[in-house]
């Protein structure tokens, strides 16, 4: 219990203190900014969860470029590259940081959103090698949509 504890604090250190610097948008037509963002990603390799599993969690602050509110905001998938090609391709939770918000963003203002993996992922044979991955958001609202590429992101192992 007090292994799980301790993991549980780290990785939630780790969510607060690891922020991606080299990260690249790709605009899609939806007229937004990525202002702050934070990922992370790890494996679980306790004991007693062979074979592992392979997890995702982050933030994001999205300001809205546009000349008009975006009315619903939606994160449509997540997927997760290597070196050699696409490792994951998911539909993650996306929900608003504060209780009661929903996904509409007014001209000119920003929104903090909060995305991740529901359930552990199996684990591929390359992330059994501790490589670093990309890792591409898709948003969309309407008929437009936003893609943001986190470059290089280690993948943390907690045991």
């Amino acid at each position: 219990m007090k292994l799980l504890i301790r993991i549980l604090i780290f990785l939630s250190i780790s969510i607060l203190l690891i922020e991606c610097m080299s990260s690249e948008k790709v605009t899609g037509g939806l007229q937004m900014a990525i202002v702050n963002s934070k990922v992370n990603a790890w494996l679980n390799l306790m004991p007693g969860t062979s074979p592992g599993t392979f997890h995702l969690v982050g933030e994001i602050t999205i300001e809205n470029k546009s000349d008009g509110d975006i009315e619903d905001i939606k994160l449509d998938s997540v997927s997760i590259y290597s070196k050699t090609g696409e490792i994951y391709s998911i539909v993650p939770y996306f929900k608003p940081k504060l209780k009661g918000q929903d996904f509409s963003i007014l001209k000119s203002a920003q929104k903090e959103f909060s995305f991740g993996t529901e359930k552990g992922l199996e684990i591929t044979e390359f992330l059994k090698q501790n490589n670093p991955v990309d890792i591409q958001l898709i948003f969309s609202s309407g008929e437009k949509n936003f893609s943001y590429m986190f470059k290089n992101v280690e993948i943390e192992r907690a045991y």
